[in-house]
């Protein structure tokens, strides 16, 4: 939800030296483990329609065109995001999800399915927790995926996040744990443990994938979200002018320390 994460850039821009994003860890050297993964179920873990392509569209980019089948679960709609009063939420609502579909269908998967929870925007820390965990239980047994992406929660410390992040990827660790207990909400289906974990938005990094060659994809994927961005952040038009290059690589680097790379806390037990 961009409103929010534009005040904390402001804040991030004047603390730089207590900011974990401003303070992004020395990388590991480049490595690229998603060129040939093929046939495989993809699943995206997303706070909001939009996190999803800023942490891992590079590595989806890569995943494309290999008969990869790809679901994202978003847990909130991003229906507050916005400084145009004019917009109702339940209006952006539906625009963000035309915005994500459109975002995949830039990465080379029109055909990505999507899972919305409808949790409130800027409010999941108020969301019912258990019920959280007991419905991407539920989605993970369900779909079986062999990778899944998520918000990194913190391998040796809590990584901090602002609200929503938080909890959506506290969230997701603890339902990719439980969703290996058998007798663990039994009635979600049968236990099963995802091999391969992604963690991006993090702090200590164990992959660095250069996506220099697919950068191109992954901007116009995120330039799909216009809502996010100005000039449709203060005024949004249907037909409306798209964001700046440069806005969007700018905004990635916040996350990512650069445009042209991803990090991520790659883990095989959850």
């Amino acid at each position: 939800m961009i409103a929010n994460k534009f005040a904390g850039i402001f804040i991030l821009l004047f603390a730089l030296v207590g900011s974990p994003l401003a303070q992004q860890p020395a990388a590991p050297p480049a490595s690229n483990p998603f060129r040939d993964i093929s046939g495989k179920t993809i699943m995206i873990i997303s706070p909001h329609p939009d996190d999803d392509i800023i942490g891992a569209a590079g590595a989806l980019a890569y995943l494309s065109g290999h008969s990869n089948r790809v679901v994202t679960v978003f847990l909130t709609s991003g229906e507050v995001g916005t400084y145009d009063p004019a917009l109702k939420p339940e209006r952006l609502r539906a625009i963000r999800m035309k915005e994500a579909a459109a975002a995949y269908a830039a990465l080379g998967f029109p055909d990505a399915e999507q899972v919305w929870f409808g949790y409130p925007d800027d409010g999941l820390d108020f969301a019912p927790l258990q019920e959280v965990r007991q419905r991407l239980v539920k989605e993970i047994r369900k779909r079986k995926p062999d990778v899944v992406f998520a918000l990194d929660p913190g391998a040796t410390f809590f990584r901090y996040h602002y609200h929503d992040h938080r909890v959506a990827a506290i969230a997701s660790v603890d339902a990719l744990n439980s969703a290996t207990l058998p007798l663990k909400y039994p009635e979600a289906g049968p236990a099963f443990k995802v091999p391969n974990i992604w963690y991006f938005y993090t702090g200590e990094p164990t992959t660095r994938v250069d996506v220099s060659d697919v950068l191109d994809k992954k901007v116009a994927a995120l330039g799909e979200h216009r809502s996010q961005f100005s000039p449709a952040h203060e005024h949004y038009e249907e037909k409306g002018p798209p964001p700046a290059r440069q806005i969007l690589e700018d905004f990635i680097s916040l996350f990512t320390g650069s445009a042209k790379q991803e990090l991520y806390r790659h883990v095989t037990e959850p």
